[in-house]
């Protein structure tokens, strides 16, 4: 019988209480309520930086859905997707 590992999440407390932490793509997706496969695609296109820390993530994504909820989606996004939301 193969033995499984199971990889223990940091929890979001733990994560917002320390902004300057290195998190990973599975908890991002755990702490904002999204897919890690959406994390995925906000890094592919640049929305999410290179730097992924707890707050670095945090406030580019805040940031891409405030533009968006202005109507004012970004051009990254408008030219990589035909112009759908993300």
């Amino acid at each position: 019988m193969a033995s499984t590992r199971h990889k223990t999440l940091r929890t979001p407390d733990y994560l917002l209480a320390r902004p300057k932490t290195i998190i990973t793509q599975e908890e991002f997706a755990d702490l904002v309520g999204i897919s890690q496969a959406r994390v995925s695609k906000l890094l592919r296109y640049g929305i999410l930086p290179e730097k992924n820390t707890v707050e670095s993530w945090n406030r580019a994504y805040v940031g891409h859905l405030r533009d968006l909820a202005n109507g004012n989606p970004c051009p990254l996004c408008e030219r990589r997707l035909g112009g759908r939301m993300f």
